[in-house]
């Protein structure tokens, strides 16, 4: 058996064996696996010093790409009743297919829910896409810091994604790029925000936009459900962006990274075709660059192992509190055009409130203009927020504001189907639902630990129940109180550990540290040729969103390392 399948060569055995044929002048020749964020950001740095990259990925093209901005193609129906279940909100789905949630990779979970996708651009076609930085106040025991990791913002701020603010303003997290008002903001936005104020520090939402939009957002309200006009930032499509961009860029998809062995001379990568007949795959690089996930990142890594070797994975873990507002969210002219994605973020101090602080001029829908980005400095990031007892604080809590959207309604109809002929009569109250979805830091959450099973798989169980997660919560739901959104108590879900797709550290970066931890610039001690480039190098998981943090620190590990 012989020929060419892509860049890949197959060689002629009983099990053939597929290898990499480099074409490049430049002698580094360097593998990526992983095609999410941080697979793509890392490749973006070495791609841009001129050496030849390829990107192996298990992922493949997902259920609906073929589909986009005609809604009417759309069965909208089947897509929520996909995303909905007695229980719950499950999911966010891609036209209701659940394919960026599938993964080939045999774990058995116990207490927890880690995902590794097998999907094209990773978990990005269902990831919420908003973006905060990490300050120094979440860098708190890191090595690197955030002036170190800045110039990295500012890239994949400038150069992967745009911006939608609905209203820029000095905050704790600063922006590096300039910001768009590209999704409908409702009327009601200033008025909460104003009264959160009261309570917690109030960032207007940053949502993540394709950077070559060909479509604006036709206010359909879906976001959650897919994005028809290709708004909503997918990396999926970023891939065959840097094809175009960069001939010195091969993607090979359909592969299993299995293991690696490093040599003197290269390291060489071990999988398996998810094509054909499961034929092996040897490829040697010069350098390796893990970059698919924490859960598939730390399997790659203990299969490498001769000795079994044990991982802790951190989590932040996350809840829902579904709420209802004293006054609507939407008024009804409002919902022929809307977006359902995060429309505010709340930050909460959990030692005391954030009152010492001035609070962001957050104001009114569309009456408020559009007004510079903030700049580079942090008001927080040379002066953490002191808590109680005069001591510096990490703890806080993120919290993401949903208002109306469908699925309130669906969710509704399954717990109780007699209201389906009422619809029309509810909509005065569907109109003031609204729901938080709340992160709190690794520190306050249950840990995972990862090891080999006997039969040659891989077990994830959790190692330590949450310390303190569930007391965080009283106190946010009394100011929710106290600013007019009524918790609906029956609806509070505190989620199973590593459902939030806010995990890492299994190889967290220390200035000193020893076997299978990380060196601040992301080489894997005990390796020389290894590097990690995802959340699994990030030294704890801060409660804030995680993804840009991720993209700027796997493009910082590639460009210091090309």
């Amino acid at each position: 058996m012989g020929g060419w399948l892509g860049n890949l060569r197959v060689t002629g055995r009983v099990r053939p064996v597929w290898s990499i044929d480099f074409v490049t002048s430049n002698s580094n020749k360097i593998i990526v696996i992983g095609s999410g964020p941080a697979g793509l950001s890392c490749t973006m740095a070495l791609l841009k010093k001129g050496i030849q990259v390829t990107l192996l990925d298990i992922g493949v093209r997902k259920p609906g790409d073929s589909v986009k901005a005609n809604t009417s193609d759309l069965d909208w129906d089947n897509a929520y009743e996909r995303l909905v279940n007695p229980q719950g909100i499950p999911l966010k789905t891609t036209f209701g297919s659940l394919h960026p949630y599938n993964q080939n990779i045999s774990v058995k979970q116990t207490g927890c829910m880690l995902v590794s996708s097998q999907s094209a651009g990773g978990l990005s076609a269902v990831w919420g896409r908003a973006c905060l930085p990490y300050t120094d106040l979440e860098l708190s025991g890191w090595p690197v810091r955030y002036e170190e990791l800045r110039p990295y913002y500012q890239f994949v701020e400038q150069e992967m994604m745009t911006l939608h603010c609905a209203n820029p303003s000095q905050s704790a997290f600063p922006y590096h790029s300039p910001t768009v008002k590209a999704l409908p903001v409702p009327k009601s936005l200033g008025r909460i925000a104003k009264k959160l104020q009261q309570y917690f520090e109030v960032v207007s939402a940053r949502i993540a936009l394709n950077k070559n939009r060909e479509h604006a957002c036709s206010g359909c309200g879906h976001c959650l459900a897919g994005c028809p006009e290709d708004v909503l930032l997918d990396f999926s499509a970023t891939i065959n962006r840097i094809k175009e961009m960069y001939p010195n860029f091969s993607y090979v998809p359909h592969i299993k990274v299995n293991s690696f062995t490093e040599t003197e001379e290269n390291v060489i990568v071990q999988g398996e075709s998810l094509k054909g007949e499961g034929e092996a795959v040897s490829m040697p690089a010069d350098k390796l660059f893990l970059a698919c996930g924490p859960l598939a990142t730390a399997i790659i890594v203990l299969g490498s192992q001769q000795e079994k070797q044990d991982v802790e994975i951190l989590d932040s873990q996350y809840f829902f509190i579904p709420f209802i507002s004293l006054k609507p969210l939407l008024k009804t002219e409002e919902l022929a055009n809307y977006h359902s994605s995060c429309q505010l973020m709340a930050e909460h101090l959990n030692s005391r409130p954030w009152s010492s602080f001035s609070p962001p001029n957050v104001e009114c829908g569309d009456s408020s203009p559009l007004s510079e980005p903030c700049g580079d400095e942090s008001p927080h990031s040379k002066n953490p927020p002191i808590g109680l007892n005069g001591a510096r604080t990490t703890n806080r809590t993120h919290l993401q504001f949903y208002f109306y959207n469908e699925i309130f309604e669906r969710v509704v109809f399954h717990k109780l189907p007699f209201m389906k002929r009422f619809h029309f009569a509810l909509m005065p109250i569907y109109r003031r639902l609204g729901l938080v979805q709340g992160f709190i830091h690794s520190d306050s959450s249950a840990k995972m630990c990862l090891k080999k099973a006997e039969n040659g798989g891989f077990e994830l169980s959790v190692s330590k129940k949450a310390p303190s997660g569930i007391k965080i919560l009283p106190p946010i739901l009394w100011k929710l109180l106290k600013a007019g959104l009524i918790p609906i108590l029956p609806g509070l879900q505190f989620k199973l550990p590593g459902q939030s797709f806010h995990n890492g550290g299994s190889f967290p970066m220390q200035s000193s540290g020893g076997f299978l931890t990380t060196e601040a610039n992301g080489k894997l001690r005990g390796f020389n040729r290894v590097y990690i480039a995802d959340s699994s190098a990030f030294p704890s998981i801060p409660a804030t969103t995680i993804t840009l943090t991720i993209m700027a620190n796997a493009y910082r590990v590639g460009d210091i390392n090309a």
